[in-house]
């Protein structure tokens, strides 16, 4: 909506700002409604907001659509690495397994958290203690 009323982002209706409609409606307030717009303008700019959200959505649904296969190379890559950076991403699509520290493509058995398994604590850091004092 700022891109139509705002910033002047739409061609139906021009590089102008439009202001909006102000109404209070809290306790201890008056009612009242400043008109700054007519109706039939902001039936346009609902109009033209509605017609760029739906040209978005019908573009990224596309480009989904086109990129099918990469997108779920990328998720199963997300699924068994966690984080990927651009440049594992590219790899991945060019189907190389991200290489990481030792210099050795990954390879992961099962699934792999950073989070702790229940019953078993946390390797404690120096001057960390895994349980709370006095407890």
């Amino acid at each position: 909506k700022a891109m139509v009323t705002r910033w002047g982002m739409s061609d139906k209706l021009g590089p102008l700002a439009y202001s909006e409609n102000e109404e209070e409606v809290f306790l201890g307030h008056s009612v009242a409604r400043h008109q700054n717009m007519s109706e039939e303008t902001q039936r346009a700019i609902d109009s033209e907001v509605r017609r760029i959200v739906e040209e978005g959505y019908s573009t990224a649904k596309q480009i989904i659509t086109d990129h099918l296969d990469e997108l779920h190379t990328i998720a199963k890559g997300l699924l068994e690495y966690e984080t990927l950076s651009g440049d594992e991403i590219k790899g991945l699509l060019k189907g190389e397994p991200p290489v990481r520290d030792s210099g050795e493509p990954v390879k992961q058995e099962g699934p792999v958290s950073s989070v702790t398994k229940a019953g078993r604590p946390a390797e404690a850091g120096p001057g960390i203690s895994p349980e709370p004092h006095g407890a």
